[in-house]
Parts: structure tokens; C-alpha cells; sequence
């Protein structure tokens, strides 16, 4: 393909992902207009995303935080305000989603305490 060619090139979005963007964004609105998000959207999402314990979205944060390094030193701005909202949504969906640190996380800490 010829570049041209590739940048008219489609992408079909699964429906599913659609709706999940779409339920992320509407949470991060509410999070600019102070309005605490309904917990069954936040288990929605979540749910697509299959994380489904503290651990996962400790995970994912971590995830977030590497990607944000990378597209810092690419200078990509709106790239890094966007994964850094991402940041605050997922650690937000693990605080208040997940009572406690998994057993594996516990296990964690506790060797490092001597």
C-alpha cells in the first residue's frame, strides 16, 4: 500500500469498545464537574476492560504510567493529558471499587517488611 492508500484505510471499532470510550469519557466529565460517577458505570467498565481486582487495575496503572513516560519524551502532550486522565479513572475505579489490596499484593508488602 502506498501512503495514500493507508490513510484512507478504515478501521472497523468493535460497538462494545465504542461504548466503553464513550462511558470513560462521560466519567472523566463528571470528574471535571465534581459529580462522583455511578458505581455501576465504573463496574461497566472495568468489567470490558476484565479487571476485576485491585491487583489488575494496579496493573494497569503501571501500564498507564510507562506509556506516559514513553509519550513524554515523544513530546506527544495531548497523548500524555489523556493517559494521565486514564491514570486518575483507573486508580479512582481501584480505590472505590476494591476494598482491600489482593492477597497477592499483602504478600508483596510483607516481605518487605523487615
Amino acid at each position: 500500500m502506498n501512503p495514500e492508500e493507508t490513510h484512507k484505510a478504515k478501521f472497523d471499532v468493535d460497538p462494545d469498545d465504542k461504548l466503553a470510550a464513550r462511558s470513560v469519557l462521560s466519567i472523566l466529565n463528571q470528574f471535571a464537574n465534581r459529580v462522583l460517577p455511578n458505581l455501576n458505570d465504573l463496574r461497566r467498565v472495568l468489567d470490558h476492560l476484565q479487571i476485576q481486582s485491585w491487583n489488575e487495575c494496579n496493573d494497569e496503572i503501571k501500564f498507564l504510567d510507562e506509556e506516559i513516560d514513553l509519550e513524554s519524551s515523544d513530546g506527544h502532550d495531548r497523548v500524555v493529558l489523556l493517559l494521565s486522565s486514564l491514570v486518575g479513572f483507573t486508580s479512582y475505579c481501584r480505590d472505590v471499587m476494591f476494598d482491600a489490596m489482593d492477597d497477592r499484593s499483602i504478600s508483596r508488602l510483607e516481605a518487605l517488611i523487615p
